[in-house]
């Protein structure tokens, strides 16, 4: 199995920004914001100010660690090239040379502009040689996920069933690289925040698509059992996204999937093909309980125990 994509392979695209800081500090202060093009009447409809080119940089290079999570899944045991890692040392290379262009032009010395050519060089080379280095080594197989014994959990719901006391269950399930995610969601919220004139629509997209990272992010999917009612959250303020009354509850199953072949991916999703077909799936990661209601709906919940939260569920069906 191959070693997995990891932020190493990005490291001469950080290097880049970090040049292109020092471009933007050895050039200071810098012009004011210039048309870069216009319309068809003449009006300006790009501006040009280097000291913003870093934010977006390094916006892409976040961006590209979602590509290289697809690669991964698309790579599976296989050892193969990926091509993809190259773009943001590419991309951010160029807009390096763009900034030391602009620079050059505005009395900064012409080595600015071979010294910023060799470090896109220099970054290239590396982050070919990493992604090599990547793709010849091998790991071990991961273990494969034992079930838990979630006996002595049912045992206390059933205890707590006999005398008719309330309780309440409470599962989580984490999302992953919740750093990068988060940081993403606030890029958004400050791209909506930082283009005043931009279309109105566009920066309510932004700022409602940061929000709503943010906020899964910071509880991940949350879901509450009680003898009445089943309901799955997004995060631990955000909107509920399922509800379903215990007594409505026919079925509860741990079963095995794979969330891109069965789902397209993670989220929330339904099911296209074979036996999960139809299925609504709630799920950040790999593992869940799938339920079925006595109206023939599924619903599959993501969770990081799917043997404690089945066993909640019995325990809430027996109590309704």
């Amino acid at each position: 199995m191959n070693k997995p994509v990891t932020w190493t392979t990005h490291l001469p695209a950080l290097a880049l920004i970090l040049v292109m800081l020092g471009v933007l500090w050895l050039g200071w202060p810098w012009p004011e914001p210039l048309a870069d093009g216009f319309d068809a009447q003449g009006r300006p409809v790009h501006w040009k100010w280097a000291p913003a080119v870093p934010g977006a940089a390094l916006t892409f290079w976040l961006v590209w660690f979602v590509f290289d999570g697809l690669w991964e899944l698309f790579e599976r045991n296989r050892k193969v090239f990926n091509p993809l890692s190259l773009l943001d040392e590419g991309l951010i290379a160029w807009m390096l040379v763009r900034v030391a262009d602009f620079g050059v032009a505005h009395g900064m010395p012409p080595a600015i502009r071979v010294a910023s050519w060799a470090a896109g060089g220099i970054a290239l080379s590396a982050a070919v040689a990493l992604e090599l280095r990547r793709v010849t080594a091998s790991s071990p197989e991961p273990d494969a996920r034992t079930a838990e014994d979630a006996t002595e959990l049912a045992n206390d719901l059933s205890a707590l069933r006999a005398p008719g006391q309330r309780w309440s269950y409470w599962s989580v399930q984490k999302v992953p690289h919740r750093l990068l995610l988060g940081t993403l969601g606030a890029f958004f919220i400050l791209g909506a925040v930082a283009i005043p004139d931009g279309p109105l629509l566009a920066r309510l997209l932004l700022l409602a698509g940061g929000l709503l990272v943010l906020v899964v992010c910071s509880g991940g999917l949350h879901t509450v059992v009680t003898p009445r009612r089943l309901v799955v959250r997004a995060g631990h303020f955000g909107p509920p996204l399922l509800r379903i009354a215990t007594s409505e509850i026919a079925e509860v199953a741990v079963p095995e999937f794979d969330p891109v072949r069965d789902f397209g991916g993670w989220g929330v999703r339904r099911g296209f093909m074979g036996d999960f077909a139809g299925v609504w799936a709630f799920n950040f990661a790999g593992s869940g309980v799938l339920v079925r209601t006595r109206r023939g709906k599924r619903y599959l919940i993501g969770t990081d125990h799917p043997e404690r939260l089945a066993a909640a569920l019995n325990a809430a069906r027996s109590s309704a």
